[in-house]
């Protein structure tokens, strides 16, 4: 059992679950296989079957089960598109997991997309639409969703030069009332 790890259902199943998100955020996941995964947690690769039925399964409790507004929907409704402006803008790419770069990795594989959407329209757009409120709220929610991934990519992946060349405050203060437009009472 050399390069193994003790057995610890809990503690080998969250190892796989850290695997796979540090490797579907560097490679996406049509570019990753269960071997790779199970290397790089210590762990038998007929654990990820057993723990998450398969490689689909593990992918949807690592990516898409994270998606979740959370603090972006905490506190005063006025300076919500602040937050999120501040959130694109002060984003750290070193991070080991990273949802957006493993969603944008992720999407040439059918299954991986089909999963990516189901998962921001549970856990992403639904809450942010019942937090909006209002007849039109689930699609100003998707809408807002769709700027914020356009955002980051643009500012964060592609680093455009028009964006990037702002200083953060500056971009935080042209981006923010795009974002808070979305979340406003309309008519």
């Amino acid at each position: 059992m050399v390069g193994r790890r003790p057995r610890n259902i809990e503690a080998t199943r969250t190892a796989i679950l850290e695997a796979a998100r540090r490797l579907f955020t560097e490679h996406g996941y049509g570019g990753v296989g269960v071997r790779e995964i199970a290397e790089s947690a210590q762990a038998d690769k007929a654990l990820i079957t057993r723990y998450f039925g398969s490689k689909a399964g593990l992918f949807a409790e690592a990516v898409p089960a994270t998606f979740a507004p959370g603090a972006l929907v905490e506190g005063d409704r006025a300076d919500f598109g602040r937050r999120i402006a501040t959130h694109i803008v002060e984003y750290s790419a070193a991070l080991d997991f990273d949802p957006m770069a493993a969603t944008i990795r992720s999407l040439p594989d059918r299954d991986a997309s089909e999963q990516l959407r189901a998962g921001f329209e549970e856990k992403y757009i639904a809450p942010l639409a019942e937090w909006i409120g209002g007849d039109d709220a689930p699609r100003r929610a998707a809408l807002l969703v769709a700027q914020m991934m356009g955002m980051t990519i643009a500012v964060n992946v592609l680093s455009l030069t028009p964006l990037t060349d702002l200083g953060k405050d500056e971009l935080i203060d042209l981006l923010a009332p795009i974002f808070q437009s979305l979340v406003e009472e309309t008519g």
